[in-house]
């Protein structure tokens, strides 16, 4: 046994096993072709981070549709079923170095820099550098429950593929975690107000990937702390996530939101902030809740994610940059 025991031994969640506590973190590396379709260096990429030895790999930033979800046109496009193909190819590479591959399903919400009109829980328009004076549509009923299907549809061309986990994106922002904060979420509807209410949207996400996905394993991305007033502070977030945690097998826990520079940071962290910078609201969730944790956030060694799993403050160790 090497010295890294902890962090590389198995693991078991929501019906699958990884060989090892380390997750590829989910960035935005952007491979797709213009239409969303994983290429040959998407594959090649992927393929050379199971190859390295993580026992999970992650795309991120992928659209859930090329609607009104889409952050950046080279993301991938799970609205269609197009993508499941390549997908299917990544998968089969990543697997015969017996990683798991899963995939960050993800709608960007007020944020998509790529289009003058968006959607939100509110008609609240990103104010930031790449969307000044954009139009913010509040969604109705129709665009919720089409989002709803989208989200699942998603869930479902992922499992065609071969996926055995994907990763919802309930952080930094997006639209689920914009329904879920105040900071956001202005509804005077059964989508708004208590906690409760503004919880139902991700809720019924999970619950329709749940239907048309049975038995994908499920990790959910949170922001721990959004840093901005009347965001979502870590008791808060405590108690979102004990509403949805029968519902999902892993909490992948980061902090921030995209849309403000004084967050971005803790997010996408500088090569000048302290390493596990952010271990600390993972080890403050694995406490007060019962689902395994991810933690991610400027761990750069084997010896700092061998010191997390061994003291418990998480149970997977996601690293990327």
């Amino acid at each position: 046994m090497s010295s890294y025991e902890h962090v590389l031994s198995a693991f078991s969640f929501g019906g699958i096993t990884v060989k090892n506590r380390i997750e590829s973190a989910p960035t935005g590396y952007m491979l797709g072709n213009a239409d969303g379709i994983p290429t040959l260096e998407t594959l090649k990429f992927y393929e050379s981070i199971a190859k390295g030895g993580a026992g999970i790999v992650t795309i991120g930033e992928t659209a859930i549709d090329y609607d009104y979800a889409n952050n950046f046109k080279p993301a991938i496009n799970l609205g269609s079923d197009a993508v499941i193909p390549g997908l299917f190819k990544i998968n089969e590479a990543v697997s015969q170095y017996g990683a798991k591959l899963s995939i960050e399903l993800q709608h960007s919400g007020s944020h998509v820099p790529v289009r003058e009109v968006t959607i939100g829980p509110s008609p609240i328009p990103y104010g930031g550098e790449l969307g000044k004076n954009k139009c913010c549509l509040g969604m109705d009923r129709e665009m919720i429950e089409t989002v709803i299907n989208n989200f699942a549809s998603a869930a479902q061309r992922c499992q065609k593929a071969g996926l055995e986990m994907i990763m919802v994106h309930g952080g930094h922002g997006h639209l689920l975690a914009q329904f879920v904060s105040p900071h956001y979420n202005k509804r005077t509807d059964e989508y708004g107000g208590s906690l409760e209410n503004r919880a139902r949207f991700p809720m019924r996400v999970l619950d329709a990937i749940r239907q048309k996905a049975p038995g994908l394993a499920i990790e959910y991305r949170i922001s721990a702390n959004e840093f901005i007033e009347d965001g979502m502070s870590p008791d808060d977030t405590i108690e979102f996530v004990r509403m949805i945690e029968d519902k999902i097998d892993l909490l992948h826990v980061s902090v921030g939101i995209n849309t403000d520079a004084s967050t971005r940071h803790r997010m996408i962290q500088p090569t000048y902030l302290p390493h596990c910078t952010n271990v600390h609201y993972a080890e403050k969730l694995k406490k007060a809740l019962k689902v395994p944790i991810t933690t991610v956030g400027s761990i750069a060694t084997m010896e700092e994610a061998e010191e997390i799993i061994a003291s418990g403050k998480a149970d997977i160790v996601a690293m990327g940059r």
